[in-house]
């Protein structure tokens, strides 16, 4: 039986629907909108993963191509002593775990030192040694070793003997298991992968699923194809892993020869499109039956110090620099005054934070100076100011004289305080001009800027008199320390390597050389040697 209260019942839902039906079109098409946009973003911070690994990569190959061009300016192997290589080596390797095996190849093309396996084995052939060779640095492809059947790569170094004609090659193995633990700290969270590909379709890195890199499986180069088309666009596609639908990024490192991608599962990144549509909804539902006055006046209390923070946080991760937090009004809610305070102090001491990791990343530890990065760094950076102003420029090579002696005798603390000392007498010695950079060892540079080899000789002769007349206190008993010093001046055209940084690094180091086998402390400038009919 129909009556009144049936229709006012009836009504009622009624109007409940046509209030509801709007809530429920509105989120429905919210979802399907805000989809492809959730994607496209997704995609965007793929591609900013993937860039931030291939700097890493090329920068961690560089790094140990670097290591090698260090072990082949060290004098004992220029030397070629094979006692002091095989102990220089073997010291190298313990600080630096990633490196499975280095080795020394004679320039006849023979293994004569090597951390491990078999020496005399003929590699003349090779890759690496035919770059070396013509002086060229090599960064091989990912190989298969022989002993342990796993991914490999070989890095390699020319050297040059003390006379300066060719000496052989330093050269390095490195597993990719190292390559795979870079990316492995640096997948894309909530499930996401990071995999490298590498020539001739080859998997060069481990997965989180089934597959492994061990063998170097060879994927289907169609399937690959299709693969580097969707992730370059940004569209969802099947991956490799399982077959598993993806959001995906693609990028090239090592010069072009490896293929970075990056994914992350698309129910992840679609997860974020559900749970904003349910918060949709049910904003739009309390805003119409209960809240709305409330919403509305506590949004416009809450809204523009939300933005405020939010745009200083896009600046702070754009540019990486901060500035004034941005205040929050009078009579804004509680929560947000805490959220402004934790904000504002997180974004301060990662200021701190990353500023104590600039300075440790370019410092030595033990003495304050500059360490080999930044010597690297800014020394390239003096010489070429130099050039373009047509001035003067000469580096400095220090090393203490019998430094060994001091650590076998007193221990190493002692050969601490040592270093310490001769790092700070060389820094009262020097210029806000200069560079002074622990090298190595005992061993010291000095880039010294618009000075010529007499003024050098000069700056030489002062730090060698003061580290003389400055006995380090050992147990109440004065130790006289003495130095030796090669001096430098850079030329415009290098003779002594590839940039002028290391052509006046190793002319200071054969100036060194000579100072050392005229007696130790002592001075010693660079002096060409004559030339043939001369």
């Amino acid at each position: 039986m129909f009556t009144f209260s049936t229709f006012s019942a009836r009504l009622r839902a009624f109007m409940l629907l046509l209030g509801l039906l709007p809530i429920a079109l509105g989120t429905i098409g919210f979802a399907f909108y805000s989809r492809d946009h959730i994607i496209s973003d997704a995609h965007q911070e793929l591609v900013h993963t993937a860039a931030f690994q291939k700097r890493l990569i090329d920068d961690w190959l560089t790094g140990q191509a670097n290591n090698m061009q260090f072990l082949a300016l060290d004098g004992m192997v220029r030397q070629r002593s094979r006692d002091g290589m095989h102990n220089l080596f073997m010291s190298f390797m313990a600080t630096h775990p990633e490196l499975d095996i280095i080795l020394y190849v004679n320039p006849e093309g023979r293994v004569e030192v090597a951390t491990s396996g078999e020496l005399g084995v003929d590699v003349a052939d090779r890759e690496y040694f035919l770059a070396a060779r013509q002086g060229k640095g090599f960064i091989s492809d990912v190989l298969i070793s022989r002993d342990t059947n796993m991914p490999i790569v070989i890095i390699s170094s020319p050297l040059k003997d003390m006379q300066g004609n060719f000496g052989g090659a330093v050269c390095s193995i490195l597993r990719m298991d190292a390559v795979n633990s870079l990316l492995a700290g640096l997948r894309p969270e909530k499930g996401g992968e990071s995999y490298l590909i590498g020539k001739n379709n080859v998997l060069l890195s481990h997965l989180n699923g089934t597959r492994s890199a061990d063998d170097l499986d060879v994927l289907d180069g169609e399937m690959l194809e299709r693969i580097y088309s969707a992730a370059s666009r940004g569209v969802p596609y099947k991956s490799i892993n399982d077959g598993l639908s993806v959001v995906g990024a693609t990028t090239l490192a090592k010069d072009g020869k490896w293929r970075i991608v990056v994914e992350r599962p698309l129910d992840s990144v679609l997860a974020a499109a559900a749970g904003q549509s349910r918060l949709f909804g049910l904003a739009c539902f309390g805003a119409l039956l209960i809240v709305a006055p409330v919403g509305w006046l506590l949004a416009r209390s809450m809204i523009k110090p939300l933005r405020d923070l939010a745009g200083y946080a896009h600046e702070v991760g754009k540019s990486g620099e901060t500035r004034a937090c941005p205040p929050v009004a009078e009579g804004s809610p509680k929560e947000v005054l805490e959220l402004q305070r934790a904000f504002c102090t997180m974004v301060d001491q990662l200021e701190e934070n990353a500023e104590t990791l600039r300075q440790m990343a370019v410092t030595d530890p033990l003495t304050g100076l500059a360490n080999r990065r930044r010597l690297e760094e800014e020394g390239i950076r003096l010489i070429d100011a130099c050039l373009r102003a047509d001035a003067s420029c000469s580096a400095l090579l220090v090393d203490i004289d019998h430094f060994k002696r001091v650590n076998d005798t007193y221990g190493h603390a002692v050969g601490d305080d040592a270093l310490i000392l001769i790092a700070e007498t060389i820094g009262a010695c020097c210029r806000i001009s200069d560079l002074p950079a622990r090298y190595g060892g005992e061993e010291f540079v000095i880039i010294a800027s618009n000075t010529d080899a007499r003024n050098a000789m000069v700056l030489a002769e002062r730090i060698r008199k003061r580290v003389e007349s400055t006995p380090l206190e050992v147990d109440g008993m004065a130790l006289t320390l003495t130095v030796s010093v090669g001096v430098s001046e850079y030329t415009r055209t290098p003779s002594y390597g590839l940039s002028h940084l290391d052509d006046v690094l190793g002319k200071a180091d054969s100036a060194l050389y000579a100072a050392k086998e005229g007696g130790r402390n002592r001075v010693c400038l660079f002096e060409p040697a004559p030339q043939d009919g001369s």
